[in-house]
């Protein structure tokens, strides 16, 4: 079996039930760097930049909601996607959770978790082609200037074979 050691998965929901389903659900499909926080406020404290996903509710008793929660990961500057996941089944709550960046807003039902892996697969290959997009901007210029340089050596190359040629 593959593990997803790599990926680290941040939960943070008060419901302490859902909470474990949902990292048994991430074990199942091998998922093995967790963490859960039960307020989004504990989530904003700790929250360190390996995180690659948060997995985050939107109504939490006492302190942040998801929205505020999401602001605060975001105020952090750390390159980790935000996927809500909630038991608000309104609109605005889902636009407004967009429009702040989280990456998808899954509601909590009987086909939340097939839901839910479904969004970590497409998340995970989003982030590796953003990757491999980073790797190609960064090689354009090493590959531009490796051209230019075998352009003029070969430019090169050629004058003095021809120069060779016409003083035989």
């Amino acid at each position: 079996m593959k593990s997803y050691k790599t990926t680290k998965i941040v939960i943070v929901d008060d419901d302490p039930f859902f909470t474990e389903l949902v990292k048994e659900n991430l074990e199942e499909k091998n998922y093995c760097d967790l963490e859960i926080y039960h307020s989004g406020q504990e989530c904003v404290d700790n929250i360190d930049s390996d995180t690659d996903i948060v997995l985050l509710d939107h109504e939490m008793e006492g302190g942040l909601n998801g929205i505020e929660t999401l602001k605060g990961i975001r105020n952090l500057k750390i390159n980790t996607d935000v996927i809500f996941l909630t038991g608000q089944d309104d609109p605005q709550v889902a636009r407004n959770a967009l429009k702040h960046g989280a990456y998808d807003y899954v509601i909590k039902n009987e086909s939340a978790m097939h839901r839910l892996i479904f969004t970590i697969t497409n998340l995970r290959i989003d982030r590796a082609s953003r990757n491999d997009s980073k790797v190609w901007e960064k090689s354009k210029g090493w590959a531009f200037a490796m051209l230019v340089a075998i352009t003029v050596f070969v430019t090169v190359m050629a004058h003095d074979f021809i120069l060779e040629m016409v003083n035989r």
